[in-house]
């Protein structure tokens, strides 16, 4: 799940949520309603929002929400149908 294209996408799925959204919790929010189609629980955005503040001292930067997508894509949820 490192390929150059999953980064990519990971990259392009990051711009849409900064583009879509201002605040951390909307961006988890939806990057699950995109990687998973349901909703983030809140101890799952509890998580995430811990995840993204261990991934960068900067805040809502395109390479820590790239980081963040990556992880969803590389998911087992992700990857299989239930």
């Amino acid at each position: 799940m490192n390929s150059p294209f999953v980064s990519g996408q990971a990259v392009a799925m990051a711009q849409r949520i900064m583009n879509r959204t201002e605040q951390p919790a909307e961006g988890i929010r939806l990057a699950y309603e995109l990687a998973f189609a349901r909703a983030a629980t809140d101890d799952e955005v509890s998580k995430a929002q811990i995840f993204l503040n261990e991934v960068s001292e900067e805040k809502d930067t395109p390479g820590q929400w790239a980081i963040f997508c990556q992880a969803l894509l590389a998911s087992a949820e992700f990857r299989y149908i239930n």
